[in-house]
């Protein structure tokens, strides 16, 4: 066991992924809502075999968001607390705070993705979640988003131990 410990602790996990999504507001309005993210996790030891099993992988990169036919920028942080949280009660969980490109205020989007075992591809490719005012976590609108399959080689490629 100390053998295995002490490999699989010089290793992390990471990868790139791009969702494309939209968002809707209890109002109506709608507008493009996509994401690419870099997931890392620091050690695979810690991420698969520790007792505190910390399935959490930071995240960081770029939102992209379209109101009114004007299209913004945000940056998403790993300092910012934003993570990827993987199979906790058959969901991976994605969390980032952003500002709102539109109205400079501080956002938290929220979402997961639900794991089908029956239906791997779909369940995997599906992302549904909400934008909330950040730290009041008042809902601000529902997000759709979803994973392109045509941009499966490009993920797997971008997998790294």
């Amino acid at each position: 066991m100390h053998v295995c410990k002490s490999v699989l602790s010089r290793f992390g996990l990471s990868f790139s992924e791009t969702m494309y999504g939209r968002y809707t507001t209890g109002l109506g309005e709608s507008g493009q809502f996509d994401f690419t993210v870099g997931c890392k996790a620091g050690s695979l030891y810690e991420f698969f075999c520790s007792k505190w099993r910390k399935r959490v992988m930071g995240l960081e990169g770029v939102l992209s968001m379209e109101s009114s036919g004007v299209v913004c920028t945000a940056g998403i942080s790993a300092d910012a607390g934003s993570s990827l949280v993987l199979f906790e009660r058959g969901k991976l969980k994605y969390e980032f705070l952003y500002i709102d490109p539109f109205t400079n205020e501080n956002m938290l989007y929220s979402g997961s993705k639900n794991l089908d075992i029956l239906h791997p591809l779909r369940s995997m490719t599906a992302l549904y979640g909400g934008i909330y005012s950040y730290p009041g976590m008042v809902k601000a609108a529902d997000v759709q988003s979803f994973f392109k399959m045509s941009e499966l080689f490009g993920f797997l490629k971008s997998c790294r131990l």
